[in-house]
């Protein structure tokens, strides 16, 4: 099983560090550990999600009437 930090995965799907962090906060990747010296740990199999729907969300571009 291959083991990634967050710098490693970032650097894997070819966005920063940070974005991988944001990410975390959104709960956005799975799965995911955190190990016992407070780093996280990702793997091999780990996915990034999609946003979440947001229902009411107005678009760029569109009129609503």
């Amino acid at each position: 099983m291959e083991i990634y930090s967050p710098a490693q995965f970032a650097e894997k799907h070819g966005v920063s560090a940070s974005r991988i962090r944001q990410l975390f906060a959104e709960e956005r990747i799975f799965p995911y550990q955190k190990s016992s010296n407070g780093r996280w740990i990702l793997f091999a199999n780990s996915v990034v999600v999609a946003p979440y729907d947001r229902p009411n969300r107005k678009l760029r571009g569109t009129e609503r009437s």
